[in-house]
C-alpha cells in the first residue's frame, strides 16, 4: 500500500510521514518545498490541475492524505482571495484528478 501525504512539508505532514515511514509504508509527499526524508518528493502547485495529474499519474497511490493548505495567520486575513484558491482550488483539483484514476 502506498500514501500520498500532500503538506509533507508541514507541522501534522511531517510527523504523519514519518509515523507511516515507522510503520514500513511506503510514502510519496508533496509540499511548497523541498523535503529530505521522501525518497518520492514532488514539490507541486496544487493550484495547477496539470501538477496535480502529473503528480498522482507519476505516484500511483492508493491513500492520499491531503493536508496542504494555507494558515498562515495575519498575512492570510490580508488576502483572502489567495487563501481561497490555494485550500479551496487546490482541494478541488486534487479531488478532480483522482475522480478519473
Amino acid at each position: 500500500m502506498k500514501f500520498l501525504v500532500t503538506g509533507a512539508t508541514g507541522f501534522i505532514g511531517k510527523n504523519l510521514v514519518s509515523y507511516l515511514q515507522r510503520a514500513g509504508v511506503e510514502v510519496a509527499t508533496c509540499g511548497r518545498t523541498m523535503y529530505e526524508y521522501s525518497q518520492e518528493h514532488y514539490i507541486v502547485d496544487l493550484k495547477s490541475i496539470h501538477d496535480v495529474r502529473s503528480m498522482i499519474g507519476h505516484s500511483q497511490p492508493d491513500i492520499i492524505v491531503h493536508l496542504a493548505g494555507s494558515s498562515a495567520g495575519k498575512p492570510d486575513y490580508d488576502n483572502p482571495s489567495l487563501v481561497f484558491e490555494e485550500n479551496v482550488s487546490g482541494t478541488n483539483n486534487l479531488a478532480t484528478a483522482c475522480s478519473t484514476l
